[in-house]
């Protein structure tokens, strides 16, 4: 679609429940009656419009688990995985908190002074439900760390030097939900001179990913 203003498009979700349902979208103007309207902001127009683009029903999420196991590549995969950042999550041998695989993300890969190394995917419930993953650090902050974002807002974050795996959880709200899973160097994009005063990094500045899956809350 196209809008006559330079307006930014929000994304919106409801929870549909099983069963068949008729859904009506409806633009209401004025919707509490009142004599007199306030101003319009400015930069809205004369008459207001309401845009609609893409939609689409989201099937919600069974139990999904991604272990990073089989000949190097994620083919085992029941959530759907994309990479993006300023470097990518690399599938590494040996490093791993079940079988063989775990993915890994550095610091050292990221040629900016700044910068995040992303995986992304998307899950849907009606009522929710809990992330789970093992995750093995050895960052430092504020030189580096990995962090979870909910719909592009923060929602964890883990920092420091884990002796093995370790096995967390998230609460995942109902309805549809971007999940983003991010290495973070200099996540405050502060000066080489400040990072410098901090004293030594006895990390590596990487963080290990293994086991994630995602468990729908069933009531």
């Amino acid at each position: 679609a196209d809008s006559s203003d330079d307006m930014e498009w929000i994304e919106y979700g409801v929870p549909v429940e099983e069963g068949q349902h008729l859904i009506t979208w409806s633009h209401i103007y004025n919707p509490f009656g009142l004599d007199a309207l306030p101003p319009r902001p400015k930069g809205l127009g004369d008459v207001p419009n309401l845009y609609l683009d893409d939609v689409r029903l989201y099937p919600f999420s069974e139990e999904r688990v991604q272990g990073f196991e089989g000949d190097g590549n994620a083919k085992t995969s029941s959530l759907e995985m994309t990479t993006s950042g300023d470097a990518t999550w690399i599938i590494q041998d040996g490093a791993s908190s079940a079988g063989s695989y775990s993915i890994v993300a550095s610091s050292d890969d990221i040629s900016t002074s700044s910068g995040n190394a992303d995986v992304s995917f998307v899950v849907a419930s009606s009522l929710g439900g809990t992330l789970k993953y093992n995750i093995l650090s050895s960052t430092t902050a504020p030189h580096d760390d990995f962090c979870i974002l909910l719909n592009g807002e923060k929602a964890d974050v883990v920092f420091g030097q884990s002796p093995t795996f370790e096995s967390r959880r998230l609460d995942i709200p109902p309805g549809k939900v971007d999940v983003t899973l991010r290495h973070r160097k200099n996540p405050g994009d502060l000066s080489r001179m400040l990072l410098d005063t901090l004293g030594v990094v006895g990390t590596e500045g990487k963080t290990w990913l293994d086991d994630v899956r995602f468990e729908p809350r069933n009531n």
